[in-house]
């Protein structure tokens, strides 16, 4: 019988088709799937543009005049935003993990392919084998006219051809396999950080409101009392930083300079995501996380004494909404975490985070919402330690970020005249404090 190309394309298709058929009620469950995750993706994207509404209404609300309606108006916006985050969270969790069953449904496709094409393949080996186990002398003998010999010989050819397909096939399949896998894996990881962070996003929410209570509670909703505490936190704010000033001149320390990094971009990263190195109110403002004080004696510093004591900024201000993500600059060790709340609420750093780098630098991370990490744990650069918030001294969310010489700061814990309690936090003579701008 005459066999040809035709024929043969013919049985390999039909294999290749079976390889690739997926059962009905697998078919079902990955379109139900892919419809799922379009609808969570649809619903976070509808989430994340109410969240810049609220950051926007934050924004409006921390550049107007202080007043108590202010402040609550500026407290809800921050509630709601942080129960937003929340929502984009948990749909981010759902999409996760529909992500999953759907690249295993896919990976078992893909393995039940590869299985069928194990066995087409092992078909196809015998016929070439048969094929193949003649020589051209026998198969010359063995066909009545020279076209029935060179029909075989064709046929060979055709064996052998369709056989490099398959085997190319195989090996493509092999490989989405592995990716499949290795996309599956690091969804999983993606998961895991999820719900880690939904767990932290519900305590700030919780954080937000229960400072709100106090708010409300220790002013009895009167502006009177609020402007009042206003100006006794102004004054305990100023009268602790006159006392720390005092404490960190008795600091003696000679830094040399070749200990520390050459100053470049780059040597250290970002703490924030979509970040500008512009002031907010001059050109960065369409960042998220633009500079809204810089380091030093700047012109904010010194025509704000009531603020900055005219002592210049120790560090650089980063405008971040309650609950952004705050990352480490670099690799390193959590020196030490702290929250001066606990001991004077309302007119230091809040929450804080310092860490030492192994070039000899070391980073402050400060007014946090919380704080997800420990002292004298390992941290990687890029990852997400705390969250942004107004703990401390702050007239509104943002970061405080301070670099230091490593060798001249120390987490001194001391009795505090002004506040009456024990207060714990970085000090620094004026020499170790470093501009962040010379490493950003």
């Amino acid at each position: 019988m005459k066999r040809n190309l035709s024929q043969i394309a013919f049985i390999f298709v039909f294999l290749a088709a079976l390889s690739f058929s997926i059962p009905d009620a697998k078919g079902a469950s990955l379109k139900e799937l892919r419809s799922q995750l379009e609808e969570r993706g649809m619903k976070i994207e509808e989430i994340e543009k109410e969240i810049q509404e609220y950051k926007e209404e934050i924004d409006r609300t921390s550049n107007v005049a202080a007043s108590l309606s202010n402040e609550v108006k500026k407290i809800n916006a921050v509630i709601s935003k942080l129960s937003a985050d929340t929502r984009v969270t948990e749909q981010r969790i759902d999409f996760s993990e529909l992500n999953i069953e759907k690249l295993t449904i896919e990976i078992e496709n893909i393995e039940t392919g590869i299985n069928s094409d194990r066995g087409s393949l092992a078909e196809l080996l015998r016929s070439i084998d048969d094929a193949t186990s003649k020589s051209f002398i026998e198969i010359l003998l063995a066909n009545v006219s020279l076209s029935y010999f060179f029909d075989d010989l064709e046929y060979r050819d055709d064996l052998q051809g369709v056989l490099q397909t398959k085997l190319q096939d195989l090996r493509r399949q092999r490989t989405l396999a592995e990716e499949e896998r290795l996309t599956r894996e690091n969804e999983k990881l993606n998961l895991i950080s999820y719900q880690k962070e939904l767990s932290d996003r519900k305590k700030i929410e919780q954080s937000a409101k229960d400072d709100k209570a106090y708010l409300l509670n220790i002013t009895k909703n009167e502006e009177k009392k609020y402007q009042k505490l206003l100006d006794e936190r102004l004054k305990m704010k100023e009268a602790l930083e006159e006392e720390l000033k005092n404490i960190e001149q008795e600091i003696r320390i000679i830094i040399d300079p070749a200990s520390l990094p050459p100053a470049g971009p780059g040597v250290l990263g970002w703490p924030l995501t979509d970040i500008s190195l512009k002031s907010c109110y001059a050109g960065g403002g369409a960042f998220k996380n633009c500079v809204t004080q810089f380091f030093g004696n700047t012109d904010f510093a010194t025509t704000n004494p009531q603020i900055y004591n005219n002592k210049g900024h120790n560090g650089i201000d980063f405008r971040a909404p309650t609950g952004t993500q705050i990352l480490t600059s670099r690799e390193g060790i959590v020196r030490a975490v702290g929250d001066t709340d606990a001991g004077c609420r309302g007119v230091s750093y809040g929450k804080w985070i310092l860490i030492d780098h192994p070039n000899n630098l070391s980073t402050l991370y400060a007014h946090l919402s919380r704080i997800s990490v420990g002292s004298n744990t390992q941290v990687n650069k890029g990852q997400v330690i705390g969250y942004s918030g107004m703990t401390g001294y702050s007239t509104g969310p943002h970061l405080h970020f301070t670099v230091y010489a490593s060798q001249a700061v120390e987490v001194s814990t001391y009795r505090s005249k002004i506040c009456g309690t024990l207060m714990e936090m970085p000090l620094s003579p004026a020499n170790g404090y470093l501009n962040p701008l010379s490493y950003l």
